[in-house]
């Protein structure tokens, strides 16, 4: 699995070169493929177009956001909300494709505004996959506390979950739980069974249309 942060190409890539529960400093015992880490910066910004476009806002919806973008929703503190691109070679007027392959966060600011709350792009990661490893109680705290921040990516993030949810968006919005088996056989090729005639592997976890098609297939093609 990997996932990549539209507009700049960074990868996250699913892989270490230490061999897992030993000993030694060779080893590891972490499974840093499903702990969650570090933020995963501008790949949310996908859960927010998401949102948007279930609601109706086109992939060509325009925003003129200013640089920094002061938000009329969010607080930080005391005061309002505002962010800044880094550089200076973003236009103030941008379509939603055009933020997403720029990256852009003035404009994201700006969509979660005209969105009126963080509630939609955080239901949104949820049903694409994203918080099948994290704290349960964080997608409500967030909300809650209607964190723009959400769409920059600041909370501690599995690599397991977040190529789980960009998977949802390549399998057209069919969300799958991550499993390394999908099917046990038996010597004959049937499905290997338990002494009660179940299957080991009894079905593969998916839930269509997690996301409608329409939303997965027009993000895909901007991605």
């Amino acid at each position: 699995f990997t996932a990549v942060e539209p507009g700049t190409g960074h990868v996250l890539a699913m892989s270490a070169n230490r061999r897992f529960g030993c000993d030694g400093p060779e080893c590891e015992s972490v499974n840093l493929n499903v702990v969650p880490g570090q933020g995963s910066g501008s790949t949310y910004k996908v859960f927010t177009a998401a949102a948007a476009l279930e609601q109706g806002f086109p992939v060509s919806h325009v925003i003129t956001a200013g640089e920094p973008y002061v938000s009329r929703v969010y607080r930080d503190g005391a005061g309002r909300y505002d962010v800044e691109n880094v550089g200076d070679n973003y236009p103030r007027t941008l379509s939603m494709s055009e933020a997403l392959v720029r990256s852009s966060n003035t404009y994201f600011l700006a969509l979660e505004d005209q969105l009126g709350s963080v509630e939609g792009p955080v239901r949104m990661a949820e049903r694409m996959g994203l918080f099948q490893f994290n704290d349960p109680s964080l997608p409500q705290q967030i909300i809650d506390e209607n964190r723009g921040s959400f769409t920059f990516g600041p909370e501690s993030t599995s690599p397991l979950a977040l190529a789980s949810a960009y998977s949802t968006l390549a399998a057209d919005g069919t969300r799958c739980a991550p499993t390394p088996v999908t099917a046990v056989l038996d010597r004959n090729g049937e499905p290997l069974t338990t002494g009660d005639g179940r299957p080991v592997v009894r079905d593969d976890q998916c839930t269509p249309d997690a996301v409608p098609t329409n939303v997965a297939t027009t993000l895909n093609q901007v991605l």
